[in-house]
């Protein structure tokens, strides 16, 4: 993933006095204070950030639990280095940033480079909270990123941080939210981190998208199986009134989801007795919440089942 300039001018490389070797400090996190320590991320820049540890301490409890006759790997600028394993330099980044604000008047903001060059980095800050059991971090990415809804890929950046948090509901109503959303042209970087992170993940979304597509292919088929009888009122062939009621659900099959659903909630017949009406509505209704469950819940896979009674 190429750095952008303006993060390229918010690292500085300096020598190592002992050593001699040159290290990388953010520009965010530059100067020591007393308590810090070294935090360094695990890429190719392998950028390191100054950081205090009660901070870190108060929200994980990887760094609570920190045996105190842990050592350091090494000294970096006279302060003890962590290497975070797994790290991108850009995801550590937006990870100390949220931490950060949570000891600040002023909210977590994203930086605007990170949202519109290097997504992914967003999703890699959840991933360093979830190893580091910070629980907090998907709740500071989702508000930081309510101000940044205008970004294309922001619903699948959402989705990606709540699955990752394992709450099902916050997953679910996260995965509605991408259903306008075009995923086959979701930033690479960002899909790649996903899958390589949760495969199942990226496979049940695309799953979603492919049932709303096909959402109204099921619905003729299930009304094509339906098997009716006679209306024992007035007499009429129960294939018949369902037939004009699936025609009726199904005119202008251009329309989207939400139009079919509408469809099946106004559909009404002129023709036919009070009874033919209420076990056809019955059946319709029926259809209706399926669909809509069909369309829009996340790891849905219940089958159709026609209402209990029969005609």
């Amino acid at each position: 993933m190429s750095t952008s300039d303006s993060e390229q001018q918010a690292v500085s490389s300096q020598p190592e006095p002992k050593s001699g070797r040159y290290f990388r400090k953010h520009a965010d996190f530059f100067t020591k204070k007393s308590g810090d320590i070294m935090l360094q991320a695990d890429d190719e820049k392998r950028v390191c950030f100054c950081f205090n540890l009660v901070q870190l301490q108060a929200a994980s409890s990887f760094f609570r639990d920190l045996p105190a006759s842990s050592h350091p790997t090494d000294m970096v600028d006279g302060l003890p280095r962590y290497p975070i394993l797994e790290s991108s330099s850009d995801g550590l980044h937006v990870f100390l940033l949220a931490v950060r604000s949570l000891s600040q008047v002023a909210p977590f903001v994203l930086p605007e480079h990170i949202i519109q060059s290097t997504p992914a980095a967003i999703y890699e800050a959840a991933q360093i909270g979830a190893r580091l059991d910070v629980p907090c971090i998907y709740r500071l990415l989702d508000e930081a990123l309510s101000g940044a809804s205008h970004i294309f890929h922001t619903p699948f950046i959402l989705f990606a941080i709540w699955e990752l948090s394992a709450i099902s509901s916050k997953t679910m109503s996260a995965s509605r939210s991408t259903l306008d959303l075009d995923i086959t042209a979701v930033d690479k970087y960002l899909v790649r981190a996903v899958h390589v992170q949760s495969p199942a993940c990226w496979l049940e979304l695309q799953d979603l998208h492919l049932r709303r597509a096909q959402g109204m292919a099921r619905v003729r088929s299930i009304c094509e199986e339906i098997v009716m009888g006679a209306c024992r009122d007035c007499g009429r062939d129960g294939r018949a009134v369902t037939e004009e009621a699936r025609l009726r659900i199904i005119q202008g099959a251009v329309d989207g989801p939400e139009e079919v659903a509408a469809k099946m909630r106004r559909v009404s017949f002129v023709s036919v007795c009070g009874a033919c009406q209420g076990r056809t509505r019955k059946h319709i209704d029926s259809l209706h919440d399926w669909y809509m469950r069909f369309i829009s819940e996340y790891r849905f896979l219940a089958p159709y089942e026609s209402p209990k009674g029969g005609w």
